[in-house]
């Protein structure tokens, strides 16, 4: 059985069955007549009973199974009223997610330490739910701590002239967030940071203190996400996507820009060149076979657009013809 089905056993009746036998590896915990058993295990009517086969009498129930197995702790589950194994840290312009993962064990090496940590475990967590309780204790600390690492990374952003959209908080890593608390990582789980000082040395202790009271031993913590919510990222991609589009855009149109003002020129130089056949024809001037062309062939065409050329000629329409043609 799971951790959590393990709790859910609670007041459920032996059935006066004289027998009850506890698995490997877990402790229940025997109540006759709602009765508290003794912390250290001992007892008849009422008990810590370990792995192994008890005697029960008429009137004795399970009231808590407890698993000596590690378990995981869902940080952030009762926070807030929406149901979610996260924590919402909120930064001046956006809201981050962050995900914690602890394991947690029932304190003790020996099966005696671990039966007088099972009766904590049950009489001193809070509603008898040593998951509730862990998780509450651990909250706090740890949503200061990220709270505090990550306005402090935006706010680094900012003054480096980051927009909003452009702003990445990174994740903390594991050691990091245990020095942050007081803590650290040791062989056989989390102990207190002895090199730490001041207000953070005080917190490892309050922290391994409250656990120490409801039997539980940390093993790891670890920060398993710390992002923009999903929707948040999902409106960015949408952004970036849209000013990829914008900026490919604007590209094609200062390209095509680029090309009419290069074609713009060219037939500037052509009206030029068209000026100087016209003047020449109009001087009686010999010209050249490319100005004859142009005179024979372009200026027909042109005649269309501004009428008889000994008319526009005549009355000082060259010049405007090269206007036009600029204006074009």
């Amino acid at each position: 059985m799971t951790y959590r089905s393990l709790n859910k056993m609670a007041f459920e009746p032996f059935y006066l069955a004289p027998i009850w036998i506890v698995p490997d590896d877990e402790i229940h915990v025997i109540s006759w007549l709602g009765s508290r058993p003794n912390n250290a295990g001992a007892g008849i009517l009422s008990k810590i009973a370990t792995p192994g086969p008890h005697l029960i009498i008429p009137g004795a129930k399970l009231v808590g199974a407890y698993s000596t197995n590690q378990f995981p702790v869902y940080l952030f589950r009762h926070d807030t009223p929406t149901p979610g194994d996260y924590a919402k840290l909120e930064l001046p312009d956006i809201t981050l997610i962050a995900i914690v993962s602890v394991i947690a064990q029932i304190k003790g090496n020996s099966l005696s330490e671990k039966a007088n940590n099972v009766y904590n475990a049950h009489y001193n967590a809070e509603d008898q739910d040593v998951l509730q309780a862990t998780e509450r204790i651990l909250n706090p600390y740890i949503r200061l701590v990220l709270q505090k690492h990550s306005y402090a990374e935006y706010t680094t952003q900012c003054e480096d002239g980051k927009t909003l959209d452009e702003i990445q908080v990174s994740k903390i890593t594991p050691d990091q967030l245990l020095q942050a608390l007081g803590l650290k990582q040791d062989g056989a789980g989390i102990v207190q940071d002895q090199d730490a000082t001041g207000e953070i040395k005080k917190i490892g202790k309050t922290i391994l203190d409250k656990l120490n009271n409801i039997g539980v031993a940390l093993m790891s913590i670890n920060l398993d996400d710390l992002s923009l919510p999903d929707t948040v990222n999902e409106a960015r991609n949408r952004s970036a996507v849209e000013k990829a589009e914008q900026q490919a855009a604007l590209d094609r149109e200062t390209a095509r820009a680029r090309v009419i003002d290069k074609q713009v020129q060219n037939r500037i130089k052509e009206a030029q060149g068209l000026l100087t056949a016209i003047k020449a024809l109009s001087e009686g001037q010999t010209i050249s076979d490319d100005q004859a062309y142009r005179a024979l062939v372009d200026i027909p065409a042109l005649k269309e657009i501004v009428g008889d050329k000994d008319k526009f000629i005549t009355e000082g329409g060259l010049s405007g013809l090269l206007a036009m043609l600029q204006s074009k």
